[in-house]
């Protein structure tokens, strides 16, 4: 009995840990620790090792903030007639198109190089990821960089942290979510 329990421990790892293996390859922290812990502290040690590779000081962590968050709102009920609305990367589309980051802390702007780098990769092996499981793989790791990024800057503690980014990359989303349920009748 037991002995099926630790088959399906193993299936459901070998499934999940693929995407995993190659994010840890651009992260400075041992797997383990990647597995283990918050992508936001991942994504501020990827920002510290790239100030610190060229000689530059690291900034303390901003204060803890409180901001408005996304839209999430729900329905009790049975329906029919659904209409799910997803819209892919709105977080990191909206940071990079709004060039959303800590001019301060980050002046070489390498947050938002990170995040153009993670979703142009991801786009390019996401494509092939529909022949190769190599490249699905690594698309799924790019994606967790790149929707790690929000989260990054609204946590708190981490050296390069920025909670106004957060704040106003979930504005910019609550907006757009609106305008487009605006001009789709029935959704709200």
């Amino acid at each position: 009995y037991a002995y099926h329990d630790a088959d399906d421990s193993l299936a459901l790892y070998n499934l999940m840990i693929p995407p995993w293996f190659y994010y840890a390859q651009s992260i400075p922290k041992p797997f383990q620790e990647i597995i283990n812990g918050a992508t936001g502290s991942q994504v501020n040690s990827l920002m510290v090792r790239s100030y610190i590779q060229d000689r530059k000081s690291i900034p303390l962590a901003s204060e803890k903030a409180e901001y408005e968050g996304g839209i999430s709102f729900g329905n009790p009920g049975v329906y029919t007639d659904v209409k799910k609305v997803d819209v892919a990367s709105l977080y990191p589309s909206i940071i990079l198109t709004y060039k959303i980051q800590d001019k301060v802390k980050d002046p070489d702007g390498n947050f938002l190089n990170m995040v153009q780098y993670f979703t142009t990769e991801r786009l390019k092996n996401k494509k092939l990821g529909k022949e190769h499981k190599f490249n699905k793989d690594l698309s799924d790791s790019q994606k967790i960089m790149i929707n790690s990024a929000y989260g990054f800057m609204g946590a708190n503690g981490l050296n390069f942290n920025y909670p106004k980014g957060a704040s106003e990359t979930t504005r910019i989303g609550r907006e757009i979510l609106q305008e487009g349920c605006r001009s789709e009748p029935g959704v709200f």
